[in-house]
């Protein structure tokens, strides 16, 4: 994993022990646990492939500015992926609260 987006794990608290990004591939095997929601993040997602997921769980896309894009000295670097974890946060807590009225994602489909 970057090292900047380890650091800003860290900065809030979030243990990252066996983090590793992972294909997609991973999750549609026999083996697979069932998946309630798929959230694909950034900018260059928006106009690629949307897969279709077994089990038919809801997706959606957060256009989400890649923090490994910003050019400038470590310490900007480091505060882009500080601001994007803000932001996903607060994309979470909505998820998180919108699922948890629901009491069921299928009910979130309408």
């Amino acid at each position: 994993m970057e090292p900047l987006a380890l650091e800003a794990l860290k900065y809030f608290k979030i243990p990252s022990n066996g983090f590793a990004s992972k294909s997609w591939d991973a999750f549609v095997t026999e083996e697979s646990v069932p998946i309630d929601f798929v959230v694909s993040i950034g900018e260059r997602h928006l106009a690629e492939f949307f897969p279709r997921w077994p089990g038919r769980p809801l997706t959606t896309r957060w256009k989400v500015k890649d923090p490994g894009a910003i050019q400038g000295p470590r310490e900007v670097r480091a505060r882009s992926y500080i601001e994007t974890a803000l932001v996903l946060r607060r994309h979470v807590k909505v998820l998180i609260d919108a699922a948890s009225e629901a009491n069921d994602p299928a009910t979130m489909r309408s």
